[in-house]
């Protein structure tokens, strides 16, 4: 955390669900811009989350995670290597937090205060791959994100001002009017994620309640796109009622990618960034426990690894009348301080019988390693990838 210059903190407001048969879960990241402000903006965020001025009782909001990331100021050059670093963060963080939503089943809402970023420099110069790698993560998550632009009211001129000379951008209820800027990021996300964004304005707790009443009703709506066509494109969705003076709001559509092997060096950036993350990854259900522990003659202490990855987790391919597939196990050992002293990745093939694959739905995937501990090592941070569809889960597994 220290090398990367940016610090997260998880706290817990317990809350209570008003039904139990529409569990809802509320995430809130707050990439502030001006860390000054940032005490007293989560200080209010949190007030407005327990129902404080909301006119929502408290009874009615469920219990919630609040992740907050605390950046630098976005104001240097777009050119600027602080900048491009800080907007990978950025995308790294909601990348990190779409896998972690994984795991909490229905519809999840993500309100992320900022005050932006040039999303066209994202996408032409930075790494362009990573916007559409982090919403496709957000969208098989079921996240939908709201977007509070933390810079307040923005004038046409301080919005012409924007990094690189950029023309005005206004905001209209169906998304952007004009050039990009940073604030096309905040519209750019929510609409891809069935969201809403809400810019240019000084009362921030605004769009904040609005969001809270928008994450207390949803509806899950599926359909079987067709069988043949997975050819990579983006495929619109849209949605309509007949119901007048209704407003539907829904993720724009997905990519119709078929479940592939990925390439190595995508399966080392997922692994990279789950094990880099403080949360847990959970598009892949899994457990890690000590089976066994062993002193050698040097006193070097062995544990004998046990991991287990739900039903399902891994995806199998029939052929020939075998069922083959694969998973990677990145292991890495930890200090009391979160420092690594020492990582491998295993790349674990398979190759199973009708009667195998068969109990793998019913038990699970089980995989066992020996590892030498370091002297200093009190956790692993223990990390399972299938190689095809590029889901990870990952748990944190404490040795002393």
């Amino acid at each position: 955390a220290e090398k990367r210059r940016f610090s997260t903190r998880l706290g817990r407001v317990e809350g209570r669900i008003a039904s139990e048969n529409h569990p809802l879960s509320l995430t809130e990241l707050l990439g502030t811009s001006e860390p000054a402000r940032s005490e007293p903006f989560f200080n209010k965020l949190l007030e407005l989350l327990r129902g404080e001025g909301t006119g929502l009782d408290p009874i009615q909001l469920p219990n919630i995670v609040n992740l907050r990331s605390l950046f630098p100021q976005f104001g240097d050059p777009v050119e600027s290597e602080d900048y491009r670093r800080r907007v990978l963060e950025t995308m790294d963080s909601l990348r990190q937090l779409g896998r972690h939503l994984a795991g909490v089943p229905g519809r999840k809402s993500v309100i992320w205060m900022t005050r932006g970023f040039s999303l066209t420099l994202l996408r032409l110069k930075i790494q362009p791959f990573l916007w559409h790698d982090t919403l496709q993560i957000l969208n098989d998550s079921n996240v939908a994100v709201y977007s509070v632009d933390s810079a307040g009211l923005r004038t046409v001129v301080s919005l012409a001002e924007q990094p690189g000379g950029r023309r005005p951008v206004f905001h209209t209820r169906s998304g952007v009017s004009g050039a990009m800027s940073d604030t096309d990021v905040l519209f750019a996300l929510a609409e891809e994620t069935g969201g809403r964004a809400y810019v240019s304005s000084n009362d921030l707790g605004k769009g904040i309640k609005a969001a809270l009443q928008e994450s207390q009703y949803a509806y899950r709506l599926a359909y079987s796109p067709h069988p043949e066509k997975w050819d990579g494109s983006y495929v619109r969705v849209q949605v309509r009622v007949n119901r007048p003076d209704v407003l539907v709001r829904h993720r724009r559509g997905y990519f119709a990618k078929k479940d592939d092997n990925f390439a190595p060096a995508l399966r080392r950036k997922a692994l990279d960034d789950v094990m880099q993350g403080p949360l847990d990854a959970l598009q892949i259900e899994m457990a890690a426990r000590v089976k066994e522990k062993s002193t050698l003659v040097s006193g070097t202490q062995q544990v004998r690894l046990r991991i287990v990855a739900a039903p399902g987790s891994v995806s199998l391919l029939e052929q020939s009348g075998t069922y083959v597939g694969a998973f990677d196990v990145r292991i890495a050992q930890r200090t009391l301080e979160g420092s690594v002293l020492e990582d491998f990745t295993d790349e674990i093939p398979l190759k199973l019988t009708n009667d195998e694959a068969e109990r793998t739905r019913v038990e699970g995937f089980a995989y066992e390693r020996t590892v030498t501990l370091q002297p200093n090592a009190v956790a692993l941070k223990i990390a399972l990838l299938d190689t095809r569809t590029g889901r990870v889960g990952s748990v944190l597994l404490p040795v002393k």
